[in-house]
């Protein structure tokens, strides 16, 4: 039996199998990174803001996941962003992923870090502060990543007790319902009557 052919067969199906997961990591990657704003959304209905959201990727050398960064604002007061956070982008298996979201240290120093991930190259993934519980669980379906929060997010903002996350990434939008919550269920942050949906530019 030729084992060099048995060796050069494994590799290439080897090969094959991780070709066949990475672009799916790959394709939400490319769906959650970019330039996104709800404009259209709060013209038509004003009831929402008009707000934007911008995800770069960062720390490329990390291979075994993705990172990225995350900044949202009122399109008014861009400089001032009223959150900033990094994503840990993991494939659990076949068509299922996580987002693992960790908390930035001294946030002010990196506005604007998706345009200048340079800003970042002194900070690292140690100096990050895991949000326990929030990490949002999704799949792949029907041309949309699905997914949101699987378990109990703690959240004190404006007396809530817990965050729910409910997400929708498309091509060319993503829908996101932030949404903050008492330990008896009284919703005290966040929209009432459904989602944010955010256009890529």
């Amino acid at each position: 039996m030729n084992f060099r052919l048995i060796a050069f067969s494994l590799l290439f199906l080897t090969s094959l199998n991780s070709s066949a997961q990475s672009p799916s990591l790959e394709m939400l990657t490319s769906y959650m990174t970019g330039e996104f704003t709800s404009k259209a959304q709060a013209k038509e209905d004003t009831n929402f803001s008009d707000i934007s959201l911008k995800v770069a990727r960062i720390w490329e050398n990390k291979t075994e996941e993705v990172w990225l960064y995350m900044e949202r604002a009122n399109s008014n007061n861009l400089k001032q962003p009223y959150r900033q956070r990094i994503y840990q982008l993991v494939e659990l298996s076949e068509g299922k992923y996580v987002s693992y979201i960790y908390d930035i240290p001294d946030k002010e120093k990196y506005i604007g870090a998706n345009k200048k991930p340079t800003i970042l190259e002194y900070l690292s993934s140690e100096d990050l502060s895991l949000l326990e519980d929030c990490g949002i669980g999704m799949h792949y379906a029907k041309e949309a990543f699905r997914g949101a929060t699987a378990a109990r997010c703690p959240n004190t903002w404006r007396g809530a007790a817990l965050e729910t996350n409910e997400v929708e990434l498309y091509k060319d939008k993503l829908i996101s319902w932030d949404r903050g919550w008492t330990e008896d269920g009284h919703q005290v942050w966040g929209s009432t009557i459904g989602a944010h949906i955010f256009i890529k530019k």
